[in-house]
């Protein structure tokens, strides 16, 4: 009868000999779930989130604030507070979409228009975009305007064109795109736009303008037409 090759071997070397062979059967076992893992963790990893805007550097101004409250609602509500609700909506939105963002003002605190046109100039900013609230004296004009300098630079002429049309696609009512004098659109060198976003001298509009989920549309919208002039 053939002897056993452990036996052969004495017990210590069989010893040995199968604790290495356990050793590596043990290294082949982890190196083929380390495998399984990494192919899972391919297979399920998530698809990159599209940022249009990388690149680009926003100035978002929300109007007036602090000893300057901007024009009255017919609820009483102010027009500072209703800027910095949708300043922020806004910076927000642009930031998802890839933007470097700066506000003029984060809080209910008062910036002059010099300050505000100023930062335009000293930051680059590929857009100055000013968020305002209109009033009139007739209680029936509703809607949102889009201002832009008098002799506009190209860049801002393209911004406001593509910023109505957002607001078109989007469904709200709109004034259509206006030029103006208004300092913070010429008061630095960088491409401006000033949005206002509806009459709080309409019931209707200071109702919109009251409501978070118009709100985050219209936020919506403003970036969807940012991106459009702007994106990459």
């Amino acid at each position: 009868m053939m002897a056993s090759p452990l036996r052969t071997l004495g017990s210590r070397s069989a010893f040995w000999l199968l604790f290495w062979a356990a050793l590596a059967a043990c290294g082949s076992t982890q190196s083929s779930r380390r495998v399984s893992t990494q192919g899972l963790s391919q297979r399920e990893a998530p698809a990159a989130v599209a940022r249009p805007l990388q690149g680009t550097r926003i100035v978002v101004d929300a109007g007036h604030g602090g000893k300057d409250p901007g024009a009255s609602a017919v609820d009483g509500t102010h027009e500072k507070d209703h800027n910095l609700r949708i300043a922020h909506l806004i910076a927000a939105q642009l930031r998802s979409a890839g933007a470097e963002v700066l506000m003029t003002r984060s809080g209910d605190e008062f910036i002059s228009l010099d300050d505000r046109a100023r930062l335009a100039d000293r930051t680059h900013c590929d857009l100055f975009l000013s968020i305002h609230s209109d009033a009139a004296g007739n209680s029936e004009a509703r809607g949102a305007t889009v201002y832009r300098a008098r002799g506009a630079l190209a860049a801002s002429c393209k911004l406001g064109r593509e910023l109505q049309q957002a607001l078109t696609n989007a469904g709200f009512h709109h004034r259509g795109v206006k030029e103006a004098g208004f300092r913070v659109l010429v008061g630095h060198s960088r491409p401006s736009l000033l949005l206002e976003c509806g009459f709080l001298t309409n019931a209707q509009d200071t109702a919109n303008l009251g409501d978070a989920r118009w709100r985050d549309r219209l936020s919506g919208a403003v970036c969807q037409g940012v991106i459009a002039a702007l994106g990459s």
